[in-house]
C-alpha cells in the first residue's frame, strides 16, 4: 500500500495514544450510525469500539495481513458480529464498497497516503447524502511516542484543500490531546440542515 512509515508504535502503545471514547464523541461517530467503513483498521484499535456502538455493521480494510490478523481476533474474542474485515489496498483500488452504501468512513491515521485526493474521492463515492467522513491526524508533536515522522502527517487545512476538492463540505476541526486533530466533512451542502437526515 502506498502510505508512509510513520513509525507506528507496538499496538499498546498505540491504544493509549487515544480517548476511544472522545474520539467518537466529538466526530459524532455514534448509535445513531448504521453502516461504516474504516479505511486502514490496523490494530483494530477503532474497530472494536465502533462495532459496539453503532446499529448496523462495519466493514474494516487494511492491506497488512498481520493487521488483518490482529483485528480478526479481536472480533472474534469481543464476540462481535457486525464486524467484517477485508485485506484489500483501499490507496491503490478503492474500498470496493457500493456506490451510496455508507453512513460513516473512517480515515484515521492513513492520510499520509500517497494519493489522498484518491481516498477522499472514494470516502465520497460510498457515502449516503449527508454522510460523514471522520478524519483523525497527528499534530505533528515529536514527543508522540513511536516517534512519527512530521513529514508524513498533512495539516488540517491541507486536509480541507483535499475534501474540497472532491466536493465535501468541512464541519468541523478540534484537538485530540495531546498528539493528534479531529476533523469531520459531511456530503452535502451543510446550509441546508432542514434536509438531513442523520
Amino acid at each position: 500500500m502506498a502510505v508512509s512509515n510513520i513509525g507506528m508504535p507496538d499496538q499498546a502503545t498505540w491504544e493509549n495514544l487515544f480517548d476511544i471514547k472522545k474520539v467518537f464523541a466529538t466526530l459524532k461517530l455514534n448509535g445513531r450510525i448504521q453502516e461504516v467503513v474504516e479505511f486502514g483498521c490496523g490494530y483494530g484499535t477503532f474497530t472494536i469500539s465502533a462495532a459496539e456502538i453503532i446499529s448496523g455493521t462495519i466493514h474494516a480494510i487494511d492491506s497488512d495481513p498481520e493487521m488483518i490478523r490482529v483485528t480478526s481476533e479481536a472480533v472474534k474474542k469481543h464476540q462481535l458480529e457486525n464486524v467484517e474485515v477485508i485485506q484489500r489496498d483501499f490507496v491503490l483500488s478503492g474500498s470496493g464498497m457500493k456506490n451510496l452504501s455508507m453512513d460513516y468512513v473512517m480515515l484515521f491515521n492513513v492520510l499520509n497516503a500517497e494519493n489522498q485526493n484518491a481516498l477522499f474521492k472514494d470516502a465520497k463515492r460510498v457515502l449516503k447524502k449527508w454522510g460523514y467522513i471522520g478524519v483523525v491526524i497527528w499534530n505533528g508533536d515529536p514527543e508522540t511516542p513511536g516517534a512519527l515522522e512530521m513529514e508524513a502527517a498533512p495539516s488540517p487545512e491541507q486536509c480541507r484543500i483535499w475534501a474540497r476538492a472532491v466536493g465535501l463540505s468541512f464541519e468541523l476541526k478540534c484537538e485530540l490531546k495531546p498528539y493528534f486533530y479531529g476533523m469531520l466533512f459531511v456530503k452535502g451542502n451543510t446550509l441546508k440542515w432542514k434536509d438531513r437526515q442523520i
